[in-house]
């Protein structure tokens, strides 16, 4: 079976470990394929957390790819 996670952050985001990232390791033992598609990257917290904005463009192109990875 496959399964495509759809997270709001990358495993620096703590509410996606805690609801995905941890279960990661079961699923595979069980013979689940995952694939996670985090919306926004470790870049994007590393930033938020430095108190730095990102923009509105680089923000419009992380949603893009999520529809296109939705698409695939």
């Amino acid at each position: 079976m496959k399964l495509l996670v759809l997270t709001r952050y990358d495993v620096l985001g703590a509410s996606s470990r805690l609801r995905f990232y941890q279960f990661f390791p079961y699923l595979r033992d069980q013979g689940v394929e995952v694939h996670f598609a985090p919306l926004l990257p470790d870049d994007y917290l590393i930033e938020l957390y430095a108190g730095r904005k990102t923009g509105k463009l680089t923000l419009a192109r992380f949603y893009f790819r999520r529809v296109l990875k939705l698409l695939s």
